[in-house]
């Protein structure tokens, strides 16, 4: 895959949870664009931020990473 891939993890389990960007953001107090660039590729995201959001959508780091390409 690409360094795209982890968006799209996310967005598949969120849509899966029935679940907005939007309503993540408020649950985990996050700026919803800052984190739409972060999942679109644009800027780079925390482990921690990382490690919440696997919290929420109940998965693991691991899985939300499958497919992103060392760069």
């Amino acid at each position: 895959m690409n360094r795209y891939a982890m968006g799209d993890n996310i967005a598949i389990r969120l849509r899966k949870q029935h679940r907005t960007q939007k309503e993540m953001c408020e649950a985990l107090g996050y700026n919803y664009y800052t984190l739409s660039a972060q999942l679109n590729g644009h800027n780079k995201m925390s482990a921690y931020q990382l490690y919440r959001i696997a919290k929420y959508l109940g998965c693991t780091m691991d899985e939300l990473m499958d497919g992103v390409d060392d760069e």
